[in-house]
C-alpha cells in the first residue's frame, strides 16, 4: 500500500501500542523493592569501559536508528512537502528517537539487573533473556505476550520501511518501465535469499550487525553530509534547510555540518579499524 496509505497508517497504530506498553513495564519495574540501586548502576556509567568498538557500535545504532545512514531519509524526505521545515523536522526525530530509547532502557537495563539475568547476550536479548524476564513477573505471561507482540510490529514496521526503499529504488532504477507489483516480487526473492545465512547460524547476527548496521550506516551517514555540503554546495545547503548565512548562527551550523561531523565520523570509523587490525 506504499508510505502514505500503508507504512504510515500501521505506525500510527502501532507505535502508541507500543509506548503505552513500555510505560507500564518502567512502572512496573519502578515498584519493585531495592530496585533503586539498580537503576542507580544503570545512571551512573563506567566511561573507563568504553573502548573503539563501543563507540563505533554505539553510532552505527545511532544512525540506523536515525536512518542517516542508508537512502531511507532521501526516500522519505521526497513525501514530504516543500514547506516543511527539514531542520526543526531533523531536530524532533532525533529528540522523539533518542527519548524512546531512554524510556526503553529505563525499564530492560534495571530489570535485567534486578533478576539476575545476561545483559550481555547481544541479539538474544529479546528472545531469551526477555522472556526470562517476564517468567519471573507477576502477570508476565500476558505482559509479556503483549509486549513481544508490540516488539515484533515495531521490527515489522523496520523491516517494511526499509523494504519500501528497495523497491522505490528498482522502480526509479528502471525509469516506471517495472511496476510496483513486480518489483516486490523481486526484492521479496532477494531478501529471501540474503536473510539464509543469519537464519541458519544465528551467530552470524552479531558480526553482520557490526559490518552493516554499524560500519556501513557510518560509512553512508559520512557520503550522505559529504554530499549535502560539498555535493550541492553551500548555497543549496543553505536554501534546502533555511539557514542565514549571515547570522553567526547559522554561519557556525554550516561549520559544523561541513568540517566537524563528517572529520567525527571518518575519525570513529578509523579508530574501529585501527582497533580491530590491533
Amino acid at each position: 500500500l506504499g508510505v502514505r496509505r500503508g507504512i504510515e497508517r500501521l505506525s500510527r497504530l502501532a507505535v502508541p501500542l507500543f509506548g503505552v506498553l513500555v510505560l507500564v513495564l518502567v512502572a512496573h519495574v519502578l515498584s519493585l523493592p531495592g530496585i533503586t540501586a539498580k537503576l542507580g548502576a544503570f545512571l551512573r556509567p563506567d566511561f573507563s569501559l568504553i573502548g573503539p568498538e563501543d563507540l563505533f557500535a554505539a553510532l552505527g545504532q545511532a544512525c540506523f536508528s536515525l536512518s542517516v545512514g542508508g537512502t531511507f531519509m532521501v526516500v522519505y524526505g521526497s513525501y514530504l512537502d516543500d514547506s516543511v521545515d527539514l531542520l526543526r523536522t531533523a531536530v524532533w526525530t532525533a529528540l522523539g528517537d533518542t527519548s524512546a530509547a531512554l524510556i526503553a532502557a529505563l525499564f530492560i537495563v534495571p530489570a535485567v539487573l534486578y533478576f539476575g539475568l545476561d545483559l550481555a547476550s547481544g541479539p538474544g536479548l529479546v528472545l531469551d533473556t526477555l522472556p526470562q524476564l517476564f517468567g519471573q513477573m507477576a502477570g508476565g505471561r500476558w505482559i509479556g505476550a503483549l509486549f513481544l507482540f508490540a516488539f515484533w510490529l515495531m521490527a515489522f514496521l523496520s523491516a517494511l520501511a526499509a523494504f519500501e526503499v528497495c523497491v522505490n529504488a528498482l522502480v526509479d532504477v528502471f525509469d516506471g518501465r517495472l511496476r510496483r507489483g513486480p518489483a516486490i516480487a523481486l526484492v521479496v526473492i532477494m531478501e529471501a535469499l540474503l536473510i539464509l545465512p543469519s537464519a541458519l547460524r544465528p551467530a552470524l547476527i552479531g558480526t553482520l550487525d557490526l559490518i552493516f548496521g554499524s560500519g556501513m550506516q557510518i560509512a553512508g551517514a559520512l557520503i550522505a553530509v559529504l554530499a549535502l555540503t560539498l555535493g550541492l554546495g553551500l548555497a543549496e545547503t543553505r536554501r534546502q534547510l533555511r539557514i542565514d548565512a549571515d547570522a553567526p548562527l547559522g554561519q557556525a551550523f554550516l561549520t559544523w555540518l561541513r568540517w566537524i561531523i563528517p572529520a567525527s565520523l571518518a575519525a570513529i570509523l578509523g579508530l574501529y579499524l585501527i582497533d580491530r587490525v590491533h
